[in-house]
């Protein structure tokens, strides 16, 4: 476990209402993000800090429930359809997602762009809504996708939103590089959030996917509180920073705009 894993069980003994056992169970099913197509016991209980008797416990209850399945052959196990429709549940009982999609679907037919909506979460960014292109990867396309936020223009949107001490609080934190142009120093970092802070938007090149540009503009509730990020991706080879100012940055204000409650 992680030491903020520790810090959230510490809170969690003071909680009388927090049910342990619950969270244990979900930790299991969470265990799954980073892990391949299937995952087996041993990566469960290495994954979550578990004895490997109470991965077996939790797995069996999530396979009976409906949300796991073993393999036959490999005794691994991967999320079934179950897990799938907590995610529906989700969307549609999102109003913003209501709101949100015709105006990005009428964005996407105008500019053949793809288009995002992601939500802040920690410190990463998860897509909820994705409006693809054909020659993305396929886990480009997926709504759930949960990404970093210092690399990406959603991501760096939010951030030019938090209180200085949180900012610095995530700028701190270890970063994985996705390609050679990724911005890990917390300085530079500074700098792109910043810029984003004063411009009213994000823009970020080379960071997830080489050839790859986005643009991310936040979302606001009607007490101009950000609850949501929308971004457009485009490819280098066929747009510059100059070009994307000047033709997509004022349609993402445009859409952004109708989008928020402010």
């Amino acid at each position: 476990m992680t030491s903020s894993d520790t810090g959230d069980d510490d809170a969690a003994k003071k909680d009388v209402l927090f049910v342990n056992s619950v969270a244990k169970a979900i930790r299991v099913l969470e265990a799954f993000r980073d892990e391949g197509e299937t995952v087996g016991l041993t990566e469960l209980a290495q994954k979550t800090g578990m004895t490997l008797s109470a991965i077996q416990r939790f797995t069996h209850t999530w396979e009976r429930l409906g949300y796991v399945e073993k393999d036959a052959r490999s005794k691994r196990y991967r999320l079934t359809v179950g897990a799938l429709e907590l995610g529906y549940l989700y969307l549609r009982g999102n109003p913003l997602v209501a709101r949100a999609t015709p105006h990005m679907v009428l964005s996407h037919e105008e500019h053949g762009l793809p288009m995002n909506l992601s939500v802040f979460s920690g410190s990463d960014v998860v897509y909820i809504v994705r409006l693809p292109h054909r020659h993305l990867k396929f886990v480009e396309t997926l709504p759930g996708r949960r990404v970093p936020a210092f690399c990406n223009s959603a991501g760096r949107a939010f951030l030019s939103h938090l209180p200085n001490d949180r900012l610095e609080t995530i700028l701190a934190e270890p970063k994985r590089a996705f390609t050679e142009h990724t911005l890990t120093d917390a300085d530079a970092l500074r700098v792109e959030v910043l810029r984003a802070r004063k411009q009213g938007y994000a823009y970020a090149q080379d960071q997830v996917l080489l050839g790859q540009i986005g643009i991310g503009k936040v979302v606001y509730d009607a007490k101009r509180n950000p609850v949501a990020a929308l971004n457009m991706v485009m490819s280098s080879e066929d747009w510059t920073e100059e070009r994307v100012t000047a033709e997509l940055v004022p349609h993402l204000f445009k859409v952004a705009a109708a989008i928020s409650l402010s």
